[in-house]
């Protein structure tokens, strides 16, 4: 006899697909509710962060950034813990990850320009993506970021 229980899951069981399902699904009114209503972020402040801290699911992750970003711009801490979090979707080889990653990155950059900036090394290293799309949306991120102190260094690495 085989015992079982000492193989490590090849495939996630259809129950934790299906309750990461339900979790992105429920998350997405709260993503579009919150710009309307300001009550609302202050009170998703915690449950959202204890899901960006805690969750594997990338789709529940994403959904939980785009509600901070949308519904609760002006808490830095938040903010900095979702462009921490953004920096691993980036660096993930999938690319819809990477790309919806960078997408997330522009929108923090209106609001929070330093926090976006300290991750200019890996938005370069986007720029030699196979990927035309992800190096259009690094250089569209780039574009916003370009000050006096870093245009040397950004204009050498598109030469």
């Amino acid at each position: 006899m085989y015992d079982s229980t000492s193989y490590k899951e090849l495939k996630p069981s259809p129950r934790k697909q299906k309750a990461e399902k339900i979790a992105v699904f429920s998350q997405l009114p709260f993503g579009a509710l919150t710009p309307l209503e300001p009550r609302l972020g202050k009170k998703l402040i915690e449950p959202l962060t204890n899901l960006i801290h805690s969750t594997s699911a990338m789709s529940l992750l994403y959904e939980c950034i785009n509600t901070v970003i949308a519904g609760i711009p002006n808490h830095n801490a938040s903010i900095q813990l979702c462009v921490q979090k953004l920096r691993i979707l980036i660096e993930d080889s999938d690319q819809n990850l990477k790309y919806l990653g960078l997408l997330a990155m522009s929108k923090i950059l209106k609001t929070h320009p330093k926090s976006v900036q300290s991750h200019k090394d890996l938005i370069l290293q986007c720029l030699d993506d196979k990927d035309e799309s992800i190096r259009l949306r690094a250089l569209n991120l780039l574009y916003g970021m370009v000050s006096k102190k870093n245009l040397m260094e950004i204009v050498k690495k598109l030469m």
